[in-house]
């Protein structure tokens, strides 16, 4: 049933665009943040005490991974959906990507250069404990560190970004006082820490294997923490759900109930959404919206997804081999008709970005792109294949001793629609590639890998 206490809503998923797109905290730049370029978000904030308590969520979710520790790298964003309901939260983020500590956990968070390296120290509340009783201290930042530094081959982590910059991890004055240091400085601190593992999971196996096996029992309900506890998991039927923790410290969960429900399409999540089985449904194309938009008290939100879509080329490829080739193609690629497929029907625009650091949004934002790729210009590209050795064939594809420009791009998609939600359709895209760009894009839709195909083999990919 539809959650009583809230409106349900469908939310259009609208994901920032940077194709090539770098970023550098440098100061000098040739475009700062355009003040045109807003953060789009209408989540209706309100105060908690102004929310009505009781009500059950429904809610949809493309699987429950094999594996559910979100540090391990066999993790997918379902996993980290499923994680962070039960575990605990320790830092987030303001929609234009400001720090926030969550107080029931941490107190404090306070960093400073000693001797040319980044210390940050963590005051951890009194309070903070995991389901099991063991207290949330700096252990569980040590077992965080040592899972994901590096350190150890044999833990198998999703990354080891930032926590490989590490030093030490100890305790300051007491437990509950964290006192990292860092190898030099560090200034991206507030990304490390956001979640922690619990103490026990202290070795290799336990932080590989500990996570599976399919039952609740190898979920470990009493290694997380937070307003919501893990009480209904199963995997055959697809089922999950949480309900308010009584061992939570802090101000009770307005819910009374979250219960996730596989549904491995996006289409099947639409239609659960239609038949009242659903409370939301995030809806990325003008089709699927328009089948939600005439359900009764639907709620339409249109938001900036923190995210970008990055179009990658492999150096290692023969065909893009050559730095001139490359610039070729990225100078000719029109991002902004990229973007308008993109976002056709959704009642949507945002600043096409040029970072992959900071989006335009944000303060500090720099555009790099434009520092190597000024504008979409079709006939530098030409000319730049040109004095690369490459001349223009009968069928309008460029070639160099005899072998065409022909790039090959593998699509991922577990949708039943055939293509990757969020993207154009693959024929569609195709037919704008070729309209007005000089090398052959070759989309190879893939489920699983394809036998004998090697890295080289792909010039292109969509990240």
């Amino acid at each position: 049933m539809r959650s009583t206490t809230t409106k349900a809503f469908a939310g259009v998923a609208v994901l920032a665009l940077a194709l090539a797109g770098c970023g550098s905290n440098s100061g000098s730049s040739t475009k700062s943040a355009d003040s045109n370029a807003k953060l789009s978000y209408s989540i209706n904030e309100q105060a908690a005490t102004n929310l009505k308590d009781g009500g059950n969520l429904n809610l949809s979710i493309g699987e429950i991974t094999p594996q559910l520790n979100m540090f391990q790298a066999n993790m997918t964003v379902d996993t980290s959906t499923l994680w962070n309901w039960y575990n605990p939260q320790l830092i987030k983020f303001t929609p234009s990507g400001d720090m926030k500590l969550d107080k029931n956990y941490l107190e404090s968070v306070n960093s400073e250069l000693k001797d040319g390296k980044t210390v940050v120290t963590y005051k951890i509340n009194d309070k903070a404990k995991f389901n099991d009783g063991t207290d949330l201290d700096w252990t569980a930042f040590q077992a965080t560190w040592q899972a994901n530094s590096g350190k150890e081959q044999e833990y198998n982590a999703n990354t080891i970004d930032g926590y490989d910059q590490i030093d030490s991890v100890k305790a300051g004055d007491n437990a509950k006082t964290v006192v990292v240091s860092f190898v030099g400085p560090y200034p991206w601190y507030s990304s490390l820490f956001n979640n922690v593992l619990h103490p026990a999971v202290n070795s290799a196996d336990i932080f590989n294997n500990g996570y599976t096996g399919g039952t609740l029992a190898s979920a470990h309900p009493e290694w997380g923490a937070g307003p919501y506890a893990l009480t209904g998991f199963d995997a055959n039927a697809g089922v999950v759900t949480f309900e308010r923790n009584p061992n939570w410290w802090g101000d009770k969960g307005k819910l009374d109930k979250i219960t996730y429900t596989v549904r491995a399409d996006v289409q099947a999540q639409v239609n659960a959404y239609k038949n009242g089985e659903a409370d939301t449904v995030e809806t990325s194309t003008s089709e699927l919206l328009t089948q939600v938009t005439s359900v009764a008290d639907t709620d339409i939100r249109r938001g900036t997804r923190a995210a970008n879509y990055l179009l990658t080329m492999n150096s290692k490829s023969e065909l893009l081999s050559d730095t001139a080739v490359r610039k070729a193609i990225a100078t000719g690629i029109n991002r902004a008709q990229l973007q308008q497929v993109l976002f056709q029907g959704l009642d949507y625009s945002e600043a096409i970005g040029g970072s992959l650091t900071l989006y335009p949004f944000q303060k500090g934002y720099q555009d790099n792109l434009s520092k190597v790729v000024a504008k979409t210009d079709t006939a530098a590209a030409t000319k730049a294949l040109e004095e690369a050795g490459y001349a223009k064939g009968s069928d309008g594809t460029y070639a160099k001793d005899g072998k065409a420009l022909s790039l090959r791009l593998p699509l991922f998609s577990s949708s039943t629609e055939g293509h990757v939600p969020g993207l154009p359709d693959p024929d569609e895209g195709r037919r704008h590639r070729r309209a007005d760009h000089p090398e052959v894009v070759e989309g190879l839709l893939h489920h699983g890998e394809e036998p004998g195909l090697r890295p080289a083999d792909l010039g292109l990919g969509i990240n």
